[in-house]
């Protein structure tokens, strides 16, 4: 992890009382700039979820379901866009089935989504 010097103005009875109990300022001023950091994008989050709330749309209905058996995969399955993660083709040994065109062009279009683009 990249790190970078940064000083700040702390007040003194504060600064002795750290140094009295052996609290190490530098940590806690860390501890304390990640804890703001993730109330601040937690709140860019919640802003932008209310400016542009999910809405149910009917389109994603079939898209949420298809024929496992047909598709060759010995249970009923789901393709989640939600969270796309990237894998080298290497790493996969095995397929386990195949979807046809039309449900291809739903994960298409939900990655799309997902993406935002």
């Amino acid at each position: 992890m990249a790190t970078t010097r940064s000083t700040f103005t702390l007040d003194q009875t504060l600064a002795e009382q750290a140094r009295d109990l052996g609290v190490n300022i530098s940590c806690a001023a860390r501890n304390g700039v990640a804890a703001a950091v993730r109330a601040a994008l937690a709140e860019r989050d919640r802003l932008a979820y209310e400016q542009r709330p999910e809405i149910a749309d009917s389109f994603w209905d079939e898209a949420e379901s298809f024929d496992h058996v047909a598709a060759g995969i010995d249970r009923e399955s789901v393709i989640n866009c939600d969270s796309i993660h990237t894998l080298r083709q290497t790493v996969l040994i095995t397929q386990v089935g195949e979807v046809g065109e039309a449900t291809m062009n739903h994960v298409c279009a939900a990655a799309s989504y997902a993406i935002g683009c």
